[in-house]
């Protein structure tokens, strides 16, 4: 099987780039015949094998509604995590195929946790089902998905963002705020500007939450990046008053 992060696939467009794509073992067989031989040996059942067949029909078809249509029965003999991660795998592209961010996620999120992933692939996992679980609004995974990935390396900073802000909508506002400030480190280390809707977002958390100190060093951080004289002009306003 073959598991590839992209740069854009539409799932997370406006999130930016954390796409997925995942192959299953038959399909990646035929594409890595010509680069390399599959390493892995796949637990899979007799059974599993079996009501797999239909399903990955379905999917390499484009018939997406009728492989997921297809996963309730083939969840019943999956059994090992190689079964469950494959079946997570149909699930995702599935999802994918009919613009279907709920059935992306619970693929994603499904791979991630069913135990026959790659240790290589946990970033790219965390760190899509994180983007996923946050365009739907499910805060509370966002942040557990990020903070997994973070744990293995995450070094992107619009996935720090996202982490900050459900953060913010947890209401943890010191854990949304570590979060932002390495958003900003990595932008910095890289030579980017910092997006100045990144730092207003913050202001405006701190503004609400009546904490004064931090809001300051942000203000300072705001008028470094955009030393304009309007915004030197809101920033005094805001923080003076």
């Amino acid at each position: 099987m073959k598991f590839v992060s992209t740069a854009a696939l539409g799932l997370v467009l406006a999130l930016g780039a954390s796409g997925l794509v995942v192959a299953t073992p038959a399909v990646a067989a035929k594409k890595e015949k010509k680069a390399e031989p599959a390493k892995k040996n796949w637990n899979l059942s007799k059974e599993f094998r079996a009501a797999a067949v239909p399903v990955e029909a379905a999917v390499t078809g484009k018939k997406f509604d009728e492989a997921l249509a297809g996963l309730p029965a083939l969840e019943t003999v999956s059994k090992t995590p190689d079964e469950k991660y494959i079946l997570a795998s149909y699930r995702y592209n599935a999802g994918l195929g009919k613009q279907d961010m709920k059935q992306q996620y619970l693929g994603a999120s499904g791979m991630l946790l069913s135990g026959g992933a790659a240790s290589s692939q946990t970033l790219d996992l965390a760190n899509a089902s994180g983007r996923l679980a946050f365009q739907l609004k499910d805060y509370r995974n966002a942040k557990a998905h990020f903070e997994q990935a973070k744990t293995v390396g995450l070094n992107m900073s619009d996935s720090f963002i996202f982490l900050a802000e459900s953060n913010f909508q947890l209401n943890d506002i010191p854990s949304g705020l570590a979060a932002a400030e390495q958003a900003v480190k990595l932008e910095q280390a890289a030579g980017r500007p910092i997006p100045s809707s990144w730092i207003d977002r913050v202001e405006s958390v701190l503004y609400k939450a009546k904490m004064g100190e931090e809001m300051g060093k942000w203000a300072r951080l705001n008028v470094k990046n955009s030393p304009t004289k309007e915004n030197w002009r809101n920033q005094m306003i805001n923080y003076w008053g």
